[in-house]
């Protein structure tokens, strides 16, 4: 039993992990949950860093001023109580299936603002501040919609520009949290040049993440669009375009090396009386199924492709006339011995094939066109000679 709990509990954290990788396709609803969540432990720390340095380190005794750190613990308690809050807000969206752009709106708005009073308690001419709003809007920029966040990063802007004017007037003090300038010429504190580094390292890192996953899906996409450009949706054969881009370059090679390249038409017999009796999608298995004996009965380096219909185009680069014919007649054999079974009905459809061969000689003049249209003539003489047959062009 908890063989099979473990593998259970495996399974769904597994399947957890995969749904965050997949962080770009979730809802924004979902997103300003997880900004949420993530904020309560990032204050946490910075906290817990404050307390600790005050306590036990002769920088907390020389630097930090404790009316300042008492302003800091107040609002970092009173940011968190607010995140708790949004948390909450969103999933009590998420229980009843509901969306909210204003809700999301306000976690973007919010962590912008947020942020600031970090800035301003540990002075706004300081690199965490820096790190802190480039980390932060892109990520917004990456996860969220772009206007929102760009809204939410041009008021950040503004509200810099306000604190800096109102130090600048005197209103307000520059730095509270310090008694004195930690990084002044001459005297360098190494503990605070190393918690700012450390104290950037979660908006790094999740910068870091958040491009990762950005980049990885874009490859992804990238590679399945290829893909699907390059390929029969329903055969996963090679499509027209693809097929006549790699036998141009598979010809040219062979024509180089004074080799030998076959082109062979398949046409499929009889195959609008399988539609008609049976339905498109009965048709549709038996041409994945006639794809499959291709791809099983000729070799890798052999180009397999559907241009239309139950037409196929086969590509044997370095095989002479002899063996082009033992390879396609292994192949009419194959699909005439081997009934399609339905997978619904449980029928089995008996189907045949025709097959027309162009095969150059060495350094032939031929181009792939060429030799198509000549396989394309002989395979019409082998349907007039009866089909299921593999006729040679003899030209």
């Amino acid at each position: 039993m908890d063989k099979y709990a473990s593998l259970g509990e495996a399974v769904f954290y597994s399947k957890q992990i995969k749904n965050i990788w997949r962080l770009l396709d979730w809802s924004d609803r979902d997103k300003a949950i997880l900004l949420s969540i993530s904020t309560v432990p990032l204050l946490a720390g910075y906290m817990a860093w404050l307390w600790f340095t005050q306590t036990f380190t002769q920088f907390g005794l020389d630097y930090i001023s404790p009316s300042g750190a008492r302003l800091t613990y107040a609002f970092a308690f009173l940011s968190q109580l607010c995140w708790l809050g949004f948390s909450a807000w969103g999933f009590l969206l998420r229980r009843f299936h509901r969306h909210s752009r204003f809700y999301t709106g306000s976690v973007i708005y919010f962590y912008g603002i947020s942020l600031l009073f970090i800035g301003h308690m540990v002075g706004l001419y300081n690199p965490l501040l820096g790190v802190m709003l480039l980390g932060g809007s892109l990520t917004g920029f990456i996860l969220f919609d772009y206007w929102r966040v760009l809204g939410s990063f041009l008021l950040s802007l503004l509200l810099i520009i306000l604190l800096a004017s109102l130090v600048g007037a005197g209103i307000l003090e520059y730095a509270p949290l310090f008694i004195s300038d930690p990084i002044v010429k001459g005297s360098v504190s190494v503990y605070w040049v190393f918690s700012i580094i450390l104290c950037s390292v979660p908006f790094v890192v999740t910068v870091f993440f958040a491009v990762f996953i950005l980049l990885n899906r874009w490859r992804r996409r990238e590679a399945k669009i290829r893909r699907l450009s390059a390929t029969d949706p329903l055969t996963g054969l090679a499509n027209r375009r693809s097929l006549f881009e790699k036998a141009e370059y598979e010809l040219a090679r062979v024509r180089r090396n004074g080799q030998h390249l076959a082109v062979c038409m398949v046409d499929l017999d009889y195959f609008k009386s399988i539609n008609d009796q049976h339905g498109h999608a009965a048709g549709d298995f038996v041409l994945q199924q006639i794809s499959r004996v291709f791809t099983r009965e000729l070799r890798d380096v052999d180009i397999v492709g559907r241009i239309g219909g139950e037409e196929f185009v086969l590509v044997l680069p370095d095989s002479d006339g002899e063996a082009v014919l033992q390879a396609v007649e292994r192949c009419r054999r194959a699909i005439e011995t081997a009934p399609i079974v339905l997978a619904d009905s449980r029928e089995q459809l008996g189907v045949t094939a025709s097959f027309g061969v162009c095969a150059s000689k060495g350094r032939d003049s031929l181009t792939f066109a060429q030799m198509l249209a000549r396989a394309d003539e002989v395979l019409y003489q082998a349907k007039r000679e009866g089909r299921n047959r593999v006729i040679l062009w003899k030209g």
